[in-house]
């Protein structure tokens, strides 16, 4: 199994007895013109060609995984943005809801105005209301939103 490529680096190297006795064991197995450099330079062959099989083979295995992780952080960032358009519909629904029921209490206050009728009790203020919808709404643009939305029928 010799190469006829020529030679021009000497590499030299202690062994124990045991893996020398183990070469000489290979060795006998060949055929008789098959040198102990010879086969020591092919043992060597074989195991650098399989190390860059297993390097090859980690290389492949980390790429694989760069791909998962990528794929990965491709679905996270869809669902965030999910969850972000989720949230502003939320909110802009909370808003449409509490901007109705404060232009129905504000009808209702009206009207008892009007007939010169208090309300009842247990009815819920037009301030009331808006306080409610102001603490439920959390982000500094839903404030202003509903602040925006509530505050046009309140500068009487």
């Amino acid at each position: 199994m010799s190469t006829l490529h020529k030679k021009t680096v000497r590499a030299q190297f202690w062994l124990t007895p045991e893996l020398d006795k183990r070469l000489e064991q290979v060795l006998a197995t060949h055929e008789r013109g098959y040198t102990r450099a010879e086969l020591i330079r092919d043992a060597l062959r074989r195991y650098l060609d399989q190390e860059t099989e297993v390097l090859g083979s980690k290389a492949h295995q980390v790429k694989t995984f760069q791909k998962h992780v990528e794929t990965l952080q491709t679905q996270l960032d869809a669902m965030e943005q999910r969850l972000i358009a989720l949230q502003q519909t939320h909110l802009q629904l909370s808003l449409l809801v509490y901007s109705i029921l404060v232009g129905h209490v504000r009808g209702v206050e009206q009207l008892a105005t009007q007939n010169g009728k208090p309300l009842p009790q247990k009815s819920i203020s037009t301030q009331t209301l808006l306080e409610h919808a102001l603490r439920l709404t959390q982000s500094g643009e839903g404030r202003s939103m509903l602040a925006q939305i509530l505050g046009q029928g309140d500068g009487k």
